[in-house]
């Protein structure tokens, strides 16, 4: 096995393949021993390419640009050559085996490349000889230098000062800062920076959350749906299993609210009939059943209907007898529920079981 220099092109860090590319190397039993993410200088890059000169004219020039031209992800990496070599494909990416990561990753070409005057996006670099490899090694150790402090400014600043981060990869970048990476630590930072700082743009966007499409939290437990606040999880308490599970629970119910036109919203992700409405549900017993839960009823025919109010208001109920309808505000839930009790007014029995509320009822027998 030889140590050898890797390097994952700016092509490789756009398109997000860094992490895809790294799991292969190692299912073939490439050790990686070292990861450093960073946009290299041009004078490195010259002495890099130095060789390619003898090309042609325009060569050097093309493929000095390309490498400049964004952040670059250096393996140091332990390796048979050969196998290695195989592994990454032919130069050019149209030619490469269909089981290399050229091939995989690339639909570029030498001849597009020579057409459009630049050089070829072929994802990855790889060391093609013991020599070239102590070489190559020697020049990118000295002269790519990382500092990680600089490396996490730059990743608060592209993520409102890592508001847009998981909780997982705040806590990486406090330890990076503190300076308290283990060896897979140090590797999963110039990752994380990687993934947000793969161009100039602000266009790091949060991961989902366990995976789950739409799905993102906060650092404070927020769930949001498509950038709307719907849920709370306490992930400190949750196994990663049950956090993928409420994920996809929370997924699938906001899913089900766009489908049949009703606001996403946390209000009526938590209403007890939202898998009772379906997209022929009439829009009038939609908004009847997204607006009101629990319904009280008196002997004399009156009923109190609790309105919709936004956090910290006060809690309000209709009271409705005939066609007219009186509005009845009070301090607190609790004090609402007394008052309305102490009136005569008991919840309106609708088939749910002795004890429960009419939220738990059947939307069809509510409506009833």
């Amino acid at each position: 096995m030889n140590e050898l220099l890797v390097l994952l092109k700016p092509d490789a860090v756009r398109k997000g393949v860094c992490r895809p590319i790294i799991g292969l190397l190692r299912e073939q039993g490439v050790q990686i021993n070292e990861v450093r993410a960073g946009t290299p200088s041009k004078g490195l890059v010259l002495q890099h390419y130095a060789h390619v000169a003898a090309y042609g004219p325009g060569v050097l020039e093309r493929n000095v640009a390309f490498l400049c031209s964004g952040v670059v992800l250096m393996l140091v990496v332990e390796a048979d050559i050969p196998a290695l070599r195989k592994l990454i494909g032919a130069t050019d990416p149209t030619k490469a085996a269909a089981d290399t990561l050229r091939a995989k990753f690339s639909t570029d070409s030498i001849a597009r490349a020579e057409q459009e005057n630049r050089g070829v996006h072929n994802i990855i670099h790889a060391s093609d000889s013991k020599e070239t490899a102590a070489k190559e090694l020697n020049l990118w150790r000295s002269q790519f230098q990382v500092k990680v402090t600089e490396q996490a400014i730059e990743i608060l600043q592209k993520t409102r000062d890592g508001e847009d981060l998981a909780p997982q990869a705040l806590y990486l970048l406090q330890e990076a800062i503190n300076g308290h990476l283990t060896p897979a630590g140090k590797e999963a930072f110039q990752l994380l920076y990687v993934d947000v700082c793969a161009d100039d743009k602000s266009n790091y966007k949060k991961p989902w959350l366990a995976g789950v499409e739409n799905v993102t939290v906060d650092l404070r437990g927020n769930v949001f749906w498509k950038e709307v606040m719907v849920e709370h999880f306490s992930l400190g308490i949750l196994k990663p299993a049950q956090i993928r599970d409420a994920a996809l629970s929370v997924a699938r119910d906001c899913a089900h609210l766009e489908s049949i036109g009703v606001a996403v919203n946390s209000r009526n992700l938590f209403n007890e009939w939202l898998g009772d409405m379906t997209e022929a549900t009439p829009d009038e017993q939609k908004q009847m059943m997204l607006r009101f839960r629990d319904i009280y009823e008196h002997p004399d025919g009156r009923i109190a209907l609790e309105l919709p109010s936004e956090a910290g208001q006060k809690t309000r109920f209709a009271i409705i007898e005939g066609e007219n309808a009186t509005i009845h505000d009070f301090d607190s839930c609790s004090g609402a529920y007394h008052a309305i009790i102490d009136q005569g007014f008991h919840l309106a029995d609708c088939g749910q079981k002795a004890g429960q509320g009419t939220a738990c009822a059947k939307a069809a027998d509510v409506l009833r």
